[in-house]
């Protein structure tokens, strides 16, 4: 069982108020369940007592758009890796 920090969980509620708790799962790699115990944990109040310092609230905004790139990157990597695939299966079939 994976243990995740309060910085963390923190992290993950305010990702999944901004794009929604499906996509933030996917995006972090973890159990839509488990981020739905968080969400109800933290409506009753559960994480009130943890501070979020704004230096974190910044850094976690940097770590989306690095990531964002980095997938819109690795997407286009994909397609040109597919592309070519499929360019040298048809010169083989001649």
């Amino acid at each position: 069982m994976r243990r995740y920090d309060m910085t963390f969980k923190i992290d993950a509620l305010k990702l999944a108020k901004e794009i929604g708790s499906t996509k933030a799962a996917k995006e972090l790699d973890i159990p839509q369940s488990t981020l739905d115990t968080w969400i109800v944990k933290n409506n009753r109040g559960d994480y009130d007592n943890v501070a979020v310092t704004p230096k974190q609230a910044l850094t976690l905004a940097d770590e989306v758009k690095k990531l964002q790139q980095e997938n819109r990157e690795l997407k286009r990597v994909n397609k040109i890796l597919k592309d070519a695939s499929a360019f040298f299966a048809q010169s083989q079939r001649k």
